[in-house]
């Protein structure tokens, strides 16, 4: 008897995880029906759902070929990134916005931690090699994702009620596009966003200067 009140307990315990698991999958499209990628979505509950802690994990973005890779990374709000440089010469790594101003000096190799304590978007730059742009979308939910080549992404172990859906892109003309949603038990919704994006332009390589070891 005893053993079956512990496995009752245990069952009960489980079964909030297995039944109010769902999950959203986003698809984005500019305006010719072209997939895009690197849109960005996040997840915000709106019903008091339960959410998981904060991974304490810092994320990495890499400078590789004077270029940031990955080009936009997301962390959630109270999160650290490290900026190792893979290069052979010195970056400069800065941002002037608002959601997070800092620098890091020239260097090579390893870098310190940089907490991101505000949600929002922030920019980054090279003050040596100015074509160099990059992306830190902090979010203030656990739950986010960065759509692929496809222009398709899914977030998973979502909690059953309503959610606000915030998506951004670096060319995305209105800057966020919002939409809520409901999510039912163990439900599989399908969300697709057409994107108004303004066109590409990127900074012109210095070849000649990068010859001379700049």
């Amino acid at each position: 008897m005893r053993y079956l009140i512990k496995s009752f307990v245990v069952f009960i315990f489980l079964m909030p995880h297995l039944a109010f698991a769902g999950e959203i999958e986003a698809r984005f499209v500019d305006a010719r029906g072209r997939p895009v990628a690197e849109a960005v979505i996040s997840a915000i509950p709106l019903s008091g759902q339960a959410v998981p802690a904060m991974s304490k994990i810092p994320a990495e973005l890499e400078q590789i070929d004077k270029e940031f890779k990955p080009n936009v990374t997301i962390i959630q709000r109270g999160g650290k990134v490290l900026f190792p440089n893979r290069d052979s010469v010195s970056h400069h790594v800065y941002s002037f916005s608002e959601a997070k101003k800092f620098e890091l000096p020239l260097y090579t190799g390893a870098s310190r931690p940089i907490v991101f304590e505000n949600p929002g978007v922030v920019t980054l730059g090279c003050n040596i090699h100015d074509w160099m742009k990059g992306y830190i979308v902090v979010v203030d939910t656990p739950f986010f994702g960065l759509s692929d080549a496809t222009g398709v992404v899914t977030i998973k172990d979502l909690p059953v009620g309503a959610w606000r859906l915030e998506v951004w892109h670096p060319r995305l003309k209105d800057g966020l596009m919002v939409r809520e949603v409901n999510l039912a038990d163990g439900a599989a919704l399908s969300e697709s966003f057409t994107l108004s994006l303004r066109r590409e332009w990127k900074k012109t390589r210095d070849r000649a200067r990068e010859k001379s070891g700049y």
